[in-house]
């Protein structure tokens, strides 16, 4: 499709399997010639990130789709479709492999070995390309085990991205372990923030914040049935624990955004306000009106362990659509507005 290219921002959550509605979405947004400039991700959404911001040449849609396949398990001849989702209990062949020295498990502190993904991304990622601000900034979440507070990764800095700062951002305990990066012990991103539009936001230039589209996929629904069932009970649970919380109409970021958007609109430009370094700190949750979430449904026994080829295939194919439906109905405007 021969079009002018529109650079937007990506904000990719954590979600495991859940993550291939990213993949269907990116796929939509780079057909109808959107392209990423700026992503912050965390968990499967900061190897997503990574994969793209470090596509060999520059060819997003290939390294994804090189990604996605890797991941995914492989069709069993002898089974439903619809029963091979509990297939990846037994490990993922390019993602992790169960832990089989049991005669130390009294001092585990993980289930699985993570030796198959870093071998997945060091292939499939240009680190010398990843780490080029120029080309795609990119900012990744890890929680510090020791403090319990998120942290940032971003290129461009003094210390360049590595494949542990991708690690530890999906190191989603009790299934991996903590990833140490210079003396520190890090988690899943996700724990404490799995809608990282803050570390995007604090990535933007001022330009940026006020015209940047800036998309991000929801994988967890805000509103859901009561769970009849343990499983449900427990599917439920997750989507709540990890559901995007800007969207909700008590949440403080919410309230940081109106408040610095009604003094930018009434402050003069050289009020004592403007300078003090909290008004500094917030002012970038103004590009915060630019976000456009794009909620993917969720469908009867699926969810952040289903790897299997059928799984991946379905999420990827609705990631793709309900991006479609949006951009049907909103990108003039969102054009419009990126002029």
């Amino acid at each position: 499709m021969t079009q002018k290219t529109v650079e937007i921002g990506l904000v990719l959550q954590g979600g495991g399997a859940l993550g291939s509605y990213e993949w269907g979405a990116m796929q939509c947004l780079i057909e109808h010639g959107f392209t990423p400039k700026v992503i912050a991700g965390v968990s499967i959404g900061a190897y997503t990130a990574a994969v793209i911001a470090g596509a060999p040449n520059g060819d997003i849609r290939e390294n994804l789709n090189k990604f996605w396949h890797s991941v995914t398990i492989d069709h069993h001849p002898f089974l439903q479709p619809d029963n091979q989702s509990w297939l990846s209990m037994f490990g993922n062949p390019n993602y992790w492999k169960p832990r089989t020295d049991f005669f130390s498990s009294s001092s585990w502190n993980s289930l699985n070995d993570v030796a198959p993904m870093r071998k997945t991304l060091t292939e499939l990622i240009d680190f010398e390309r990843l780490n080029n601000a120029e080309l795609i900034r990119i900012g990744i979440v890890a929680t510090n085990v020791r403090t319990g507070e998120g942290e940032s990764f971003m290129n461009g800095q003094k210390k360049p991205l590595k494949i542990d700062h991708i690690l530890a951002s999906g190191a989603l305990p009790p299934s991996f372990a903590p990833v140490e990066i210079d003396h520190h012990h890090y988690w899943d991103g996700g724990l404490v923030d799995n809608t990282p539009a803050l570390t995007l936001c604090r990535m933007l230039t001022e330009k940026e914040r006020k015209t940047l589209p800036i998309f991000c996929i929801d994988l967890f629904p805000e509103h859901g049935p009561i769970p009849k069932t343990l499983h449900e009970v427990q599917h439920r649970m997750l989507e709540i624990q990890y559901e995007n919380r800007l969207n909700g109409p008590d949440n403080v970021v919410k309230h940081a955004h109106d408040l610095i958007r009604l003094l930018s609109d009434k402050l003069p430009v050289n009020s004592e306000i403007r300078k003090s370094e909290p008004f500094k700190t917030l002012q970038p949750l103004l590009a915060l009106e630019n976000l456009h979430s794009v909620g993917a449904p969720h469908m009867p026994m699926t969810g952040g362990m289903d790897f299997s080829a059928h799984g991946i295939k379905r999420r990827h194919d609705i990631g793709y659509r309900v991006m479609e439906e949006y951009l049907e109905e909103n990108k003039a405007d969102i054009l419009k507005k990126a002029a």
